[in-house]
């Protein structure tokens, strides 16, 4: 998170981080790019390169929270 907590990340190294090595992500980055959380652009000497940049940490955690009470209301019930 604190990666995330910057003006533009890149994917390559946020992957890095979370030990995503064989896991297809534009997949998941595209949904959760309407879902708002975050943009993504190219870079411009090599389009492999993916930046996310306007992270909306606000929207990451509300939906972290709500995560949170669902599983919370499955363990209570």
């Amino acid at each position: 998170l604190l990666m995330l907590d910057k003006e533009k990340v890149d994917l390559s190294l946020l992957r890095q981080s979370l030990k995503l090595t064989h896991t297809p992500i534009s997949t998941q980055l595209n949904h959760l790019i309407e879902l708002g959380f975050f943009n993504k652009s190219r870079g411009i000497q090599d389009e492999r390169c993916i930046y996310l940049f306007n992270i909306n940490l606000i929207k990451i955690k509300a939906t972290i929270e709500q995560y949170h009470v669902i599983v919370n209301s499955i363990i209570n019930a």
